[in-house]
């Protein structure tokens, strides 16, 4: 063997030690993305049904806030306004008229029993 190789040799086997670190790094590199580029059709699948999904959502949102905001369907029922009376053992309230449409009454209910009576009429509150 020539003089020169046996250093030759020794220099190589260095040198490729060094580099296993970096041999290691790129293989795992290559690892995941093979991982990767076996997963892109499943992805590309996903984002095309999660397009079209959002797709439905926004219809079906847009109906959703037209029912909150343009009907009212939502439109918690009120009550109120209320007066205590007698500490506690009656209250009062407003009550859409029975007689008249868009009138109201004022009405008394007790707490024990909850009997309703009518204290004032709408029919009573019309101007002559």
């Amino acid at each position: 063997m020539p003089a020169g190789y046996a250093g030759i040799r020794r220099v190589s086997v260095a040198l490729c030690r060094s580099c296993q670190p970096v041999l290691e790094n790129v293989m795992e590199y290559n690892r995941r993305m093979h991982t990767w580029i076996r997963k892109l059709p499943l992805f590309v699948v996903l984002s095309t049904i999660s397009f079209a999904a959002t797709a439905q959502q926004s219809a079906n949102f847009d109906e959703e806030l037209r029912r909150i905001f343009e009907r009212n369907e939502y439109r918690a029922e009120t009550f109120g306004p209320a007066t205590w009376l007698e500490e506690g053992r009656r209250y009062t309230t407003v009550e859409p008229s029975a007689a008249i449409k868009e009138a109201q009454d004022l009405v008394a209910y007790d707490t024990a029993s909850g009997r309703r009576e009518v204290l004032v009429s709408a029919s009573d509150l019309k101007p002559a």
